[in-house]
């Protein structure tokens, strides 16, 4: 019984010793250490989520300011030309060759009215289908991948609601996401596919010739008088005066043979042709009147023998 009465004594005596206050004094400094720590990873999740979205808002707003340079130019040329040959050329990506031009805008304007002169010949030989495959709304996937980083940003942002923030940089950071992504625009279609307008007033005789000369051929390609206004207008072309076709040939007899040179003579007639659309010093009339010499020759002489003779027979026979 001594012994036992002994280790009970013992005991009672070492749980004495541990006083309550010392009990609650070190929870105190344990807690207060752990918010200490809380408070500093905070900090750290504060200053990290600030600075990361410092970097996506320089980023988006880049991106942002590319969109912009590019839906302005394809709402440019939508209102002016039509829909679809807005959407060809932003399928060629012909609005992106501007981001980072230091041209003029005028010089730029000029330079996307010959893209989308030359999108309508294009645009004459496709399908109905081929032209809907290529009608969807421009930018719009880019645009929509930007809206999410938006969100991504602003989710960030609003983490850190319960965390102090004596200085307010989060509230003006979440001002900052709105102030950038504020000027983004939308693409703005006309429900127009294709519309007719004549030569810019300020194009130069050689741009016009060369303009002639393109809607010319591409009309007889597609078997329609390229002075019909109803059969050119389909196609979005002006109707191409007798004036201009009789300065572009020579003749109204040159004219008329224009599509057999083609094919007669092929790269040479138009390698020729070509040098003298791009030169003031060089006059196309002379050069389709000199090929229709030639062509009166092989006509008037069939033993000639060369490549040029055969492919006039074989478009005779």
């Amino acid at each position: 019984m001594s012994i036992i009465r002994g280790i009970g004594k013992g005991l009672m005596e070492a749980v004495e010793d541990i006083r309550p206050r010392a009990l609650v004094e070190g929870g105190i400094e344990q807690i207060q250490a752990m918010y200490a720590e809380d408070r500093e990873n905070d900090q750290v999740k504060l200053a990290n989520t600030l600075a990361t979205s410092e970097v996506l808002l320089s980023d988006a707003a880049k991106e942002i300011s590319k969109i912009n340079q590019r839906t302005k130019l394809y709402n440019r040329v939508a209102q002016n030309h039509g829909d679809d040959v807005a959407n060809y050329l932003a399928n060629n990506k012909v609005f992106a060759m501007y981001d980072n031009t230091n041209a003029a805008e005028a010089s730029i304007y000029k330079d996307i009215e010959n893209q989308a002169l030359d999108a309508k010949r294009q645009l004459a030989f496709m399908s109905d289908e081929d032209i809907a495959a290529i009608s969807n709304p421009y930018l719009a996937d880019t645009k929509t991948a930007l809206y999410a980083q938006k969100d991504n940003i602003l989710a960030s942002l609003n983490s850190l609601e319960n965390i102090p923030d004596k200085t307010g940089a989060v509230a003006l950071r979440i001002a900052d996401v709105d102030r950038t992504f504020a000027p983004l625009v939308d693409a703005q279609t006309t429900g127009v596919g294709l519309k007719t307008v004549p030569f810019s007033t300020g194009m130069t005789n050689v741009a016009r010739q060369q303009n002639v000369y393109a809607d010319y051929t591409t009309a007889t390609k597609l078997g329609i008088d390229p002075t019909d206004a109803a059969q050119m207008s389909q196609y979005g072309f002006n109707p191409i005066s007798q004036n201009d076709l009789v300065r572009l040939s020579g003749s109204y007899d040159n004219l008329q043979l224009i599509p057999t040179l083609q094919m007669v003579f092929q790269d040479e007639f138009t390698n020729e042709i070509n040098s003298a659309l791009y030169n003031e010093n060089i006059s196309t009339a002379d050069v389709i009147t000199k090929y229709v010499g030639m062509f009166n020759d092989l006509v008037s002489n069939p033993n000639t023998t060369n490549q040029t003779s055969i492919t006039l027979m074989e478009i005779a026979g």
